[in-house]
C-alpha cells in the first residue's frame, strides 16, 4: 500500500508543478501567428549573368548524368558478365 500511497502523492506533487509551467495553449494571443505575405526574392545577377549561370548548371548536369550512366552501365555489363560466366 506504501507503494500506491507514493505513486499517488507523486502524481499529485507533478500535477502541481505543472500548473506554474505555461504552455503554448495558454499563451493566448501573445504568440498568435499572422498570416505572413509570400517571400519575394530579390535577384542580384544581370541578365548576362543569369544566362552564363543557368548554361554552366546545365553542363554541369549533364557531365554528371553522363558519370551516373557510364557507371551504371559498367555495373550492369560487370553483372551480366559474372552471370554468364557462372552460368556456363
Amino acid at each position: 500500500m506504501g507503494v500506491t500511497e507514493a505513486m499517488i502523492r507523486s502524481s499529485k506533487d507533478n500535477r502541481k508543478l505543472r500548473g506554474d509551467i505555461r504552455r503554448m495553449n495558454d499563451r493566448g494571443s501573445e504568440y498568435a501567428y499572422e498570416r505572413s505575405k509570400p517571400l519575394a526574392f530579390q535577384d542580384s545577377m544581370s541578365k548576362e549573368e543569369h544566362h552564363k549561370h543557368k548554361v554552366k548548371w546545365k553542363a554541369r548536369k549533364r557531365q554528371s548524368q553522363l558519370k551516373i550512366g557510364i557507371m551504371l552501365l559498367s555495373m550492369v555489363g560487370i553483372l551480366l558478365f559474372l552471370g554468364f560466366w557462372i552460368a556456363s
